[in-house]
C-alpha cells in the first residue's frame, strides 16, 4: 500500500516590502479616496447602501447589476409610461456622473496588469465605506511573499539555517580578525577536488580569540 505523503505546512521565506508598502500606499492614498468619489456618486441612485455585491459590479461588471437594479426600482415606483421614461432619464445621468467617477480610477501610473489585481483587496465594511480592511491587507501581503511549500525545498532550507547558525558561531568567535564585507565571506571557502566546500587557510592560533583564551 503507497504510504500518503504528509501536508506540508508552508514556511515564509521572503516579503517583498517594496512593492508592498508601494501598493499599500496606492491603495490608502490613491484607490480609496477615487472610490469614495464613487460611492457618493452610487448612493445618488438611490439603492441603498454600498455592498461589496455592488462594488464588485462596479470595478469588473461594468455596472451591470446596478443597472438592472435601478430598472426594477424604477418600474415598481413608476406608475406610467410616461413617468418611467422620464425616471430613466434621471437615471442615465445619474449613472454617467457615476461612470465618470469610476473612470477617474484608471491611471496611467498603474499597468494594465496591475490595477485590477489591487482592486481585489478593496472592500466594504459593515457601515458601507470602502476600505483596506486587514484580510485584504493579508491577503496583499500573501501576494508579495514568497513560501517554501515543498519537502525537498524545506530540507533545503533547514540545511541553509544550519550552515548560517555554523557559520555565524565562528564569526562571532573570529571576527576580530575578520572582515565585516559579507561579500569577503568567500573567502574562507573553497571547493576541493571532489566538489566539496572545505576551509581556507587560517593561522587560527593568531586570531584575538586564541590569544584571550591563552591568556
Amino acid at each position: 500500500m503507497k504510504k500518503e505523503k504528509e501536508i506540508v505546512e508552508p514556511i515564509l521565506t521572503d516579503v517583498d516590502t517594496i512593492e508592498l508598502n508601494r501598493h499599500i500606499h496606492i491603495i490608502r492614498i490613491w484607490l480609496l479616496p477615487l472610490l469614495e468619489k464613487v460611492k457618493i456618486e452610487f448612493l445618488k441612485l438611490g439603492l441603498g447602501q454600498l455592498t461589496n455585491e455592488y462594488l464588485e459590479d462596479i470595478l469588473h461588471n461594468n455596472t451591470r447589476l446596478i443597472r438592472e437594479e435601478l430598472g426594477k426600482q424604477i418600474k415598481k415606483e413608476t406608475q406610467s409610461r410616461f413617468l418611467e421614461n422620464e425616471a430613466l432619464s434621471q437615471a442615465n445621468i445619474l449613472l454617467g456622473k457615476l461612470n465618470t467617477a469610476i473612470q477617474e480610477i484608471y491611471s496611467p501610473e498603474l499597468s494594465a496588469n496591475e490595477f485590477p489585481v489591487l482592486l481585489d483587496f478593496i472592500s466594504v465594511d459593515e457601515t458601507g465605506n470602502v476600505v483596506l480592511a486587514e484580510e485584504g491587507l493579508e491577503r496583499l501581503r500573501d501576494m508579495h511573499s514568497t513560501f517554501c511549500i515543498t519537502e525537498g525545498g524545506l530540507e533545503l532550507l533547514d540545511a541553509h539555517k544550519k550552515a548560517a547558525e555554523a557559520l555565524n558561531h565562528f564569526y562571532q568567535m573570529g571576527k576580530a580578525n575578520l572582515s565585516e564585507d559579507t561579500r569577503d565571506l568567500k573567502d574562507l571557502f573553497y571547493f576541493d577536488p571532489e566538489g566539496n566546500l572545505i576551509p581556507t587557510f587560517q593561522d587560527y592560533d593568531l586570531f584575538q580569540y586564541a590569544r584571550k583564551k591563552r591568556n
